[in-house]
């Protein structure tokens, strides 16, 4: 199995979707300490990336090396090529000791393993009693009716290889046909499967290089046959520009309307074909909004992503209140705050942050700094919560160093001060910045960003 994946570990790393960052919240929130993850099947650490953001440490095993050269470099994420089968010595100088993993994860992999030895190695690895398995895959990307139509075919006829009969077929059935021997984790009755989403803007390129990271693909080639004929080619190119965009996102919302008051932003927003963009004015009367916006009673949901500290709330929530749907209609309003990435950034940027503070931003930001817990937010608590929030969340980016100068860059108190004739980015800065980078040698890094998020629904307003 090795062989076949390293003739497409190049085409894995860039063409497989990483996985969503609720699905890795799910499983932390199940085991009670993070300080070490074993991730089986690692490929090109998709997933060993986002446990490392959780978990102290991170060992992510494959039995491909090609594979893994492919994986970020990450301070905390071990990685170590294995053989197809291991004893438990081995396992242990390999991977761990006895009874010492908090986690075992494996993405999209587990139904090439031998089961019944691979659950005695987990058995002996993970901490009792609440070490915690998690083994998940993704099933076949949904697009629109007219480019699934032209997939569905050409899936078919990839099931029909050996391998894809062997396994493909079994892992669309969301794993659920195969022995899975543990007990259900607390809170939950059952052990799945449960259900999570990825979405992954795309155009026609990447979508070709994840259909060429399939295994079935692979083995096609092997045997002396392409399945993306030119005639196959010609009939995904015809679906996909039949709607005249270049890139497709599987969307939540049927129907999307953007608004913003500077048109310049808007500019450089992706053009959707379920998305209308709109300039409005910075305070717009009930009739603008019905115009400009939707009529009464119409909006499933409102969402402000890092701005809801600039609005007038009390004509801003009037507006919410008349246009959302009742009294199921729900408001969302998050912030980020500073970015987290290791000790020695963190203590080059918080001088860097204190002093932008207290000279360039604007009041209004103290509402962002306090995480929204002390904003005006006059609304019920949705279904299943028993209060508005703040409840946090944790983005994750992987930035190398030019990356994170262009995010502090972007930084409003930044742009203020340059406006001053002040360039908060000195050189001496700079140098301070570069140096903590370059302590431990890597040259990326994932970089957290806590986010906080206020909800609620309208009710019978």
């Amino acid at each position: 199995m090795a062989e076949l994946f390293i003739k497409q570990a190049e085409q894995y790393a860039e063409g497989r979707p990483s996985y969503p960052q609720e699905l890795f919240d799910f499983i932390a929130s199940k085991t009670p300490s993070h300080d070490l993850a074993w991730d089986v099947g690692a490929g090109s650490g998709q997933a060993a990336r986002s446990l490392a953001g959780i978990y102290k440490n991170v060992i992510a095993t494959d039995t491909s090396p090609k594979q893994l050269q492919f994986a970020p470099k990450l301070p905390n994420i071990r990685y170590q090529q294995t053989p197809p089968t291991m004893s438990i010595a081995e396992l242990e100088g390999n991977v761990a000791p006895q009874s010492s993993i908090d986690v075992v994860t494996i993405a999209q992999a587990i139904h090439w393993f031998d089961l019944p030895n691979f659950y005695q190695q987990v058995r002996w690895i993970l901490k009792k009693p609440h070490g915690i398995i998690a083994a998940w895959c993704y099933t076949v990307p949904e697009v629109n009716d007219s480019v699934d139509a032209v997939f569905q075919p050409y899936y078919n006829i990839a099931l029909q290889s050996p391998i894809g009969n062997r396994h493909v077929n079994w892992w669309t059935t969301s794993i659920q046909p195969f022995d899975f021997p543990f007990e259900p984790v607390d809170g939950a009755d059952h052990t799945g499967p449960f259900q999570f989403v990825i979405e992954r803007l795309m155009d026609l390129d990447n979508y070709f290089t994840y259909l060429r990271s399939w295994s079935a693909y692979q083995t096609a080639r092997e045997k002396g046959v392409e399945l993306l004929s030119n005639d196959v080619i010609e009939e995904f190119k015809r679906a996909w520009t039949e709607d005249g965009q270049d890139k497709k996102l599987a969307g939540i919302y049927k129907n999307v309307i953007a608004t913003d008051t500077s048109p310049k932003q808007l500019s450089f927003a992706p053009r959707l074909p379920n998305i209308r963009y709109q300039q409005t004015p910075p305070t717009m009367s009930i009739a603008e909004l019905e115009c400009n916006v939707a009529p009464q009673s119409s909006i499933d949901v409102v969402t402000i992503a890092q701005a809801i500290h600039w609005f007038d709330l009390p004509n801003f929530y009037q507006q919410v209140k008349w246009i959302l749907k009742k009294p199921h209609g729900v408001i969302a309003a998050w912030c980020y705050t500073n970015p987290e990435v290791n000790d020695s950034i963190d203590a080059v940027f918080q001088p860097f942050y204190n002093f932008s503070v207290e000279t360039y931003w604007e009041p209004a930001r103290i509402l962002k700094e306090n995480k929204y817990m002390t904003i005006d937010f006059p609304f019920e608590p949705v279904g299943g919560a028993d209060h508005t929030g703040p409840f946090p969340f944790v983005a994750e980016r992987l930035m190398d160093f030019d990356n994170y100068f262009t995010y502090l860059r972007s930084l409003s108190s930044y742009q203020a001060a340059r406006e001053k004739g002040v360039e908060l980015l000195s050189n001496d800065v700079i140098e301070e910045f570069k140096r903590a980078w370059t302590e431990d040698g890597q040259d990326k890094k994932v970089v957290k960003f806590p986010i906080y998020l206020r909800i609620g629904r309208v009710g019978n307003v």
